[in-house]
């Protein structure tokens, strides 16, 4: 009951929101990652996670404004 019920909250959330405040909110989200990721000393997580991110923003055209 408690997933459907996130799920339905989540979709219409998701509906509410604009695509501009949608690419914004994915920005910031990649931006957290890819400080944090940057940040550690594991070399490993950059060459997995890194590269991820790049693919992400660049499939949905998300440029990386900092």
């Amino acid at each position: 009951m408690k997933k459907k019920l996130l799920l339905k909250l989540i979709s219409l959330l998701l509906g509410a929101v604009s695509e501009e405040m949608l690419r914004k909110l994915v920005d910031a989200l990649l931006d957290k990652a890819e400080d944090a990721v940057t940040a550690s000393p594991n070399k490993i997580d950059d060459a997995i996670v890194l590269p991820l991110c790049s693919a992400i923003r660049s499939t949905f055209n998300i440029p990386d404004n900092d």
